[in-house]
């Protein structure tokens, strides 16, 4: 295919842009975009993340350090390490998207999020279906996400 290489490089940069994303919510606990900045309730937002991912502390923990590592080694600075692998994106999108609604029913006292999607699910599957249209035009093999 004559545009093999611009496919490739795009499908690297969307991974690259989320690992980059994902650990500014919730790898980066000094950094000021971490979820801990803006829910109050941090124990029942922790509980109930876990309880939606079905793990516990100890894999949730290992998952961020495998994020955050990735982004260390590969995306931010490249490093002496070899060989690349990216982890399973479903935790990201599921953590993503607990967030996302947590944050509509439980930290939107100004009404701020008003004109916000109300469903982070359907509006990321969405963007995932357009997102499959595009590629299957063009006869690409797609990830699932």
């Amino acid at each position: 295919m004559a545009n093999e290489q611009f496919w490739i490089s795009v499908n690297g940069n969307f991974a690259d842009v989320t690992v980059l994303e994902w650990c500014k919510v919730f790898a980066d606990k000094k950094g000021k975009h971490h979820w801990t900045k803006v829910v109050q309730d941090k124990a029942a937002f922790m509980a109930g993340l876990l309880a939606k991912l079905g793990v516990e502390e100890v894999a949730w923990s290992a998952y961020v350090e495998e994020m955050r590592f990735l982004r260390d080694k590969f995306i931010a600075h490249l490093d002496d390490e070899q060989v690349m692998t990216l982890p399973q994106l479903d935790m990201a999108k599921m953590s993503a998207v607990y967030l996302y609604t947590y944050l509509l029913e439980n930290e939107d006292e100004g009404d701020v999020f008003v004109d916000a999607p109300q469903n982070a699910a359907e509006w990321f599957n969405r963007f995932s279906d357009e997102t499959r249209a595009v590629y299957h035009a063009r006869d690409i093999a797609v990830l699932p996400c």
